[in-house]
């Protein structure tokens, strides 16, 4: 399967829809189902053929890339800034690619959920509040000595593990400082 079908379509309509990229291959990724879309792009999880292990693929809006040049700019910073944290608190970033057009950030697969589904599910016991804090600060404090500013922490963007640990994820408006 190719991703060329489908992008050629994409440029003649204007709403683009990359859920039809579930089931295709891009590059070295095989797409088996959308996780989410954010603002920069949509979020897959994708199996990695060379290594047969199971990732998140985020791919950049085409659209987006075409009518804002500096957008392509943005998405790469976000994958050099996440890619040079390593940390149990952070979702790792693999690698960034292109294939046929399109620009993608393959990152580390968390299974789970968001803590903002964790949330609205109910109250967290003061304890359980202080750890998952604790965790998040920890995450933040490896970026900020690495000079990475998340710029965009929300509940949506710490992801749970199933055993409970937050990982901070999607560092699209990451900022690099001196």
């Amino acid at each position: 399967h190719s991703a060329d079908r489908w992008l050629r379509d994409a440029v003649a309509t204007p709403q683009e829809d990359l859920e039809v990229l579930v089931g295709q291959r891009v590059g070295m990724y095989e797409l088996e189902s959308l996780l989410g879309r954010g603002g920069m792009g949509w979020v897959f999880l994708g199996r990695h053929l060379q290594l047969n292990r199971a990732c998140a693929l985020k791919v950049l809006s085409p659209r987006l890339v075409g009518e804002d040049p500096e957008y392509l700019d943005r998405f790469c910073t976000e994958g050099q800034a996440a890619a040079s944290l390593v940390h149990p608190n952070v979702v790792t970033v693999h690698a960034i690619g292109q294939d046929q057009g399109l620009h993608f950030l393959e990152m580390e697969f968390v299974p789970g959920q968001s803590l903002q589904h964790v949330l609205e599910a109910g109250p967290i016991p003061p304890l359980r509040s202080a750890t998952l804090a604790l965790g998040v600060a920890e995450g933040l404090s490896v970026a900020h000595r690495m000079g990475v500013i998340h710029r965009d922490l929300k509940p949506d963007n710490v992801l749970m593990t199933h055993q409970g640990i937050p990982k901070i994820a999607d560092f699209g408006l990451a900022k690099r400082i001196q």
